[in-house]
């Protein structure tokens, strides 16, 4: 149930952000989502917005535009591994 939540509610705030949600994959411990974001709007500000309304994701999350991170990556900026200036951005 929560897979269909995840994409329902990124949908609808992507949808009111004139952006639009390409992918979503679930991983052993992390879902991962592709976003066309439009320029107008601030990603912190509309991943915020999705996040508390699905109201059970961690408010920590991953961005990039440069390349599709892999498990291993993703691990490791969990276990606090990576250099937050480097690539992520924590709220």
């Amino acid at each position: 149930m929560w897979r269909k939540d995840i994409e329902s509610v990124f949908k609808d705030v992507l949808h009111e952000s004139d952006s639009v949600l390409e992918i979503v994959n679930h991983h052993d411990f992390y879902a991962s989502l592709l976003i066309l974001g439009s320029v107008e709007y601030a990603i912190g500000n509309i991943l915020e917005t999705a996040i508390g309304r699905c109201g059970f994701l961690e408010k920590d999350y991953y961005v990039t535009n440069v390349e599709i991170p892999t498990d291993e990556r993703i691990r490791d900026w969990l276990d606090g591994k990576l250099d937050d200036s480097e690539w992520a951005y924590k709220t």
